[in-house]
């Protein structure tokens, strides 16, 4: 699913948001020998909202695209 496919169900909206945040903490771990510990943890807090926020804004645009 990406952000266009709105219709796809809450089942898929949880495994997509599953597997990408699995994949910041890939990245984090990937990046760790170079940056060190801090610059990671702050990394890794910015994609986790940012993939949160993602998430709200595409439940919130389901939600309003709903015939009524």
């Amino acid at each position: 699913m990406n952000s266009g496919d709105l219709s796809a169900g809450a089942e898929d909206q949880t495994q997509v948001l599953a597997r990408l945040l699995k994949s910041q903490e890939d990245i984090g771990n990937a990046v760790k020998p170079v940056y060190g510990e801090k610059v990671v943890t702050n990394l890794r807090i910015c994609l986790r909202s940012i993939l949160l926020l993602r998430e709200r804004l595409l439940m919130r645009l389901k939600v309003e695209m709903m015939p009524w």
